[in-house]
């Protein structure tokens, strides 16, 4: 059976060789950075499905679809932080994963693709944080929505139109939810996952870069099975045991339902936009004739040219 299905596909073939790679300078946990990432994307995946089952995206329904999930779902406000917990684990592991890439030089000739795509998959995993921040429609969400969408609205050329895209007229409202569940449900993960193939072809095309050290040639090779495999394995499912544990003693945050009236509540961002909402706090203290520009600044143009720079990194070094 599997002769008959390797003669019509390669399959079998495929996955004898890819299990049988050398490894550069031998198995490690460095490598297995890129597997955790991984696992947690396909946990996304998996837990965001559950939630949609469940979910109704409008100012009317969003809370009490949420808080119905958590309340009367059988397991579903453990699903739900699984799925909080899960975001930031695949960030922190992606960020460890590109910082990796960065310090071994993995950028170099012949990869330069390879982390360009990488980059743009870590924009679009910000952009799904982003986006998820606002469905449970409690205080937090709008509140803290409320100023990404204002940063976005501060673009220059774009930023009218994203303002008058992302908003239901002058405010937050059902069309914005609708935007924002679009983007984080069908638009940006269709990306992921198809930007995702393309990583993984061009990295088994280069294979991996190796220790950052000129003797790496000259270390033992490992094998990928069942060395690496093993690490990977080991790394993914301690960050799942993380996750599963701090879904039970610290369950995704829920606030009161959001309203736009409420001037008392203080949002709290989640900590991967922490640094930027700090910048946003320290300009807000400036002469308020530099505010405007410095904002812009802070917000759009430096964060856009160290992007920039990232990607241009391979035909800079």
């Amino acid at each position: 059976m599997l002769t008959w299905l390797d003669q019509r596909t390669g399959l079998v073939t495929m996955t004898k060789d890819f299990l049988t790679e050398d490894v550069p300078g031998g198995a490690s946990y460095w490598y297995a950075f890129g597997s955790a990432t991984l696992f947690a994307l396909i946990l996304q995946i998996a837990t965001g499905i559950f939630l949609c089952f469940f979910y109704a995206p409008s100012t009317a329904t969003a809370w009490e679809s949420t808080d119905y999930l958590i309340k009367h779902v059988p397991a579903g406000g453990f699903v739900l932080s699984l799925h909080y917990w899960g975001a930031s684990a695949m960030i922190a592991f992606m960020t460890m994963h590109l910082l990796q890439g960065l310090l071994w030089g993995a950028y170099k000739k012949p990869r330069e693709l390879q982390w360009i795509v990488g980059v743009i998959l870590f924009i679009f995993t910000l952009v799904l944080g982003l986006t998820g921040y606002l469905l449970p429609w409690d205080l937090n969400a709008l509140l803290a929505s409320k100023v990404a969408i204002q940063i976005a609205g501060s673009a220059p050329l774009l930023g009218p139109a994203i303002l008058s895209f992302l908003q239901d007229g002058s405010g937050i409202g059902t069309l914005t939810i609708n935007r924002f569940f679009g983007i984080h449900v069908w638009l940006v993960p269709a990306l992921l996952v198809g930007l995702v193939g393309m990583h993984l072809v061009i990295f088994r095309w280069n294979g991996p870069a190796g220790p950052p050290i000129d003797e790496a040639p000259k270390l033992k090779p490992g094998r990928f099975w069942p060395e690496q495999m093993f690490m990977d394995t080991v790394l993914s499912f301690a960050m799942f045991v993380i996750i599963v544990a701090l879904s039970f003693v610290a369950p995704a945050p829920f606030d009161a339902k959001a309203d736009p009236n409420n001037t008392q509540f203080v949002p709290y961002p989640a900590w991967y936009f922490l640094a930027l909402y700090a910048l946003l706090d320290v300009v807000g203290k400036l002469p308020a004739q530099i505010v405007q520009i410095a904002t812009l600044f802070a917000t759009i143009i430096m964060p856009g040219v160290l992007v920039l720079l990232l990607i241009l990194l391979p035909f800079i070094d």
